[in-house]
């Protein structure tokens, strides 16, 4: 039984995560370019990703299981089962299909913020303006 277009409803619900969270999306956008820079065939680039895919989703498991065990262990226990239903394999195929490189600029790298945009100071009110009100 498929789920949203993918093998099941953990894979989805991992890959929206994923996909949601700029963090998280931006760190496998840059393994994936990290791939292609260094002229790694497309499977090669699968297998390592699905290897970080896997690594990642451990790490978040592990960690929300510490938190989780002691009150609801029956959730925490479920998150387990959840992480290894989830096709990491088709996560990243898709993921590698979906890759588009973007341009280079120098605030790309550092993640600069933004410049804020210039304040227009408020008018000032006269006082016959003010007795009005």
């Amino acid at each position: 039984m498929t789920y949203q277009g993918w093998t099941n409803e953990a894979t989805w619900l991992v890959n929206l995560h994923i996909s949601n969270d700029y963090g998280s999306y931006r760190y496998f956008q840059d393994l994936i370019e990290m791939y292609s820079s260094q002229g790694m065939s497309k499977q090669d680039a699968r297998i390592n990703l699905q290897d970080a895919l896997d690594e990642y989703l451990e790490s978040q498991v592990d960690e929300s299981y510490e938190i989780l065990y002691d009150k609801y262990p029956m959730i925490a226990d479920w998150l387990g089962c959840l992480n290894s239903m989830a096709d990491t394999f088709e996560i990243a195929d898709a993921m590698l299909d979906e890759y588009k490189p973007e341009p280079r600029s120098e605030n790309r790298r550092t993640m600069k913020k933004p410049t804020a945009k210039k304040k227009v100071p408020a008018k000032k009110t006269t006082k016959s303006a003010t007795k009005r009100r």
